[in-house]
């Protein structure tokens, strides 16, 4: 998976003062937000139905989106998988999105 966090600059400024010691290990990581939402976006019809529809996707924001804080959090641990990880859901705009979450929050 090529996900777009990959390449952000801030990533890996975080990254090198994590391994030069300039900053203090990890001890916690949160994301929060779907950045985003499918109906507001350039995405197109397509990926817009995928993302709202719980049986071709399973959810909505954070099957979508919460797989870059658990894949951050990794790599910046070195391959260490998290202690613990917390989510929660909710949808802000269900007239929209009336069968899968459009936001989340997970650390």
């Amino acid at each position: 998976m090529n996900y777009e966090t990959t390449w952000y600059r801030s990533n890996h400024a975080a990254y090198d003062r994590v391994h030069d010691h300039s900053m203090g290990a990890v001890a916690q990581s949160r994301g929060a937000r779907w950045p985003s939402r499918p109906q507001g976006n350039r995405s197109g019809t397509r990926i817009s139905s995928w993302l709202t529809d719980p049986k071709l996707n399973g959810g909505g924001a954070l099957f979508d989106f919460g797989c870059y804080g658990a894949d951050l959090s990794t790599w910046l641990m070195d391959g260490r998988r998290p202690d613990t990880v917390t989510a929660l859901t909710q949808q802000i705009k269900p007239d929209v999105y009336p069968h899968v979450d459009d936001e989340r929050r997970s650390s």
